[in-house]
């Protein structure tokens, strides 16, 4: 399959994992308009600050099978049972390393509680959410996306229901993060179950040396998707640290979390190239090449027309939806609608390095950004306050995605390392 046929494939499937995205988004802004009129900042700061931490750790587990697993199928190679397994093997190792690492942050980082309580209950979800998105893959992989959009929608709703009606009875976060758990479980136990009846039978594999050769394979991804991490739910992560108020950590997650509702679905959709592309790539189509401008021009076009959206009725629009207490974030949301779009800039040259099995450049990227991230952070925030800290995820994510697109327009097309 050339990349020209090809594009059928990433439409259907992409237009499938997009579908979920979208409506998972809407569920989401109706969610997050819920727990902040009735919770107020201060606990929808308590509730966000739990989710991005655990979300966080959660990135250690990637391994680059986000990239490895649909490149893997896609390429159609003898074995791919095997590989499954493990694949499987070592994400529940890396799993297991996580959830550990999670809990040593919780007790040492963060005194006895409500935060402490609220990142330790998300446990359940970790495991579950992160077997969930490996079967994802591996459903993108197949390209055979649809079941698995559906069944994330489906949950989603049975989320959204439940946490509104718990709200509505008087609960607090700890029965929110309770419910988040329960539809990842629920979900996971689904898809696997689906998995099975494909004639996929996913068994852990305890080959030390078979994890070994992924293992050494996705480093570069797994540096990476920490990296990206950070760069995504750090800045949660650090206001949380430097300020200990989760007012300031409400209004900053708020209008991250409606800047990022964009970035998901763009993120969801570009994801099911990956076979596509890794298929052409290993045909020869030159036409690979031109993908990542095609991307970026996509990329630009839609988050500067959303950017200025929400410069001009961001402020008024988060008044009226959420409540007169998340003034502040109104005020933050063009940036980091900015900065969700300077993010993505340099994804589809990612996709092209990586299915091209030149992971690195985008780990250096990374680096550059979360360095910047690190280095600007407290300044920008004494300084200039949460329009600091906006500011300075803009510069990191430009940063990060100006290093991919220079590499790739260096060497690129001549296939340089």
């Amino acid at each position: 399959m050339t990349l020209g046929k090809g594009i059928i494939s990433i439409l259907r499937n992409g237009g499938n994992l997009f579908s979920a995205a979208v409506a998972e988004i809407i569920l989401r802004g109706l969610y997050m308009i819920a727990i902040g009129r009735m919770l107020g900042p201060d606990h929808y700061g308590l509730w966000t600050y739990a989710l991005s931490t655990y979300g966080l750790f959660l990135s250690l587990t990637g391994l680059g099978m986000p990239q490895i697993v649909p490149m893997e199928l896609g390429r159609d190679t003898p074995g791919r049972g095997e590989f499954l397994n493990a694949a499987l093997g070592l994400r529940l190792v890396a799993l297991a390393t996580s959830i550990g690492a999670l809990v040593v942050f919780a007790f040492t980082f963060e005194p006895s509680g409500p935060a402490q309580w609220a990142v330790l209950a998300t446990i359940p979800a970790m495991a579950a959410r992160d077997m969930a998105v490996w079967f994802r893959l591996v459903f993108t992989g197949l390209q055979d996306t649809g079941y698995a959009s559906r069944v994330g929608i489906l949950m989603r709703c049975a989320e959204v229901a439940g946490g509104i009606a718990a709200l509505a009875l008087g609960a607090g976060v700890i029965a929110l993060i309770a419910i988040h758990c329960l539809s990842w479980i629920v979900e996971s136990r689904s898809l696997f179950g689906r998995l099975g009846k494909l004639s996929l039978r996913l068994r852990p594999s305890s080959s030390l040396s078979e994890m070994k050769d992924i293992f050494v394979r996705g480093i570069p991804y797994a540096i990476s998707g920490v990296l990206g991490g950070w760069l995504m739910l750090g800045p949660i992560i650090l206001l949380k640290q430097s300020s200990d108020d989760l007012n300031l950590v409400g209004q900053f997650s708020l209008a991250l979390q409606l800047s990022y509702i964009v970035l998901t679905g763009f993120v969801t959709f570009l994801s099911a190239a990956y076979p596509v592309l890794a298929r052409s790539k290993s045909l020869g189509d030159q036409r690979v090449q031109n993908y990542g401008m095609i991307v970026a021009l996509a990329v630009a076009g839609v988050f500067s027309t959303g950017s200025l959206i929400a410069y001009l009725i961001g402020p008024a629009l988060i008044a009226f939806v959420f409540g007169d207490g998340f003034e502040v974030a109104g005020t933050l949301l063009w940036l980091l609608v900015a900065s969700g779009g300077a993010s993505l800039l340099s994804t589809g040259y990612s996709q092209v390095f990586a299915v091209s099995d030149r992971p690195w450049t985008a780990v250096v990227a990374d680096c550059v950004g979360v360095i910047a991230l690190i280095a600007l952070f407290p300044m920008m925030l004494e300084t200039q306050g949460l329009t600091g800290v906006a500011l300075t995820l803009v510069i990191a994510q430009a940063l990060k995605s100006l290093v991919v697109v220079f590499w790739f327009t260096l060497t690129g097309r001549r296939g340089e390392n």
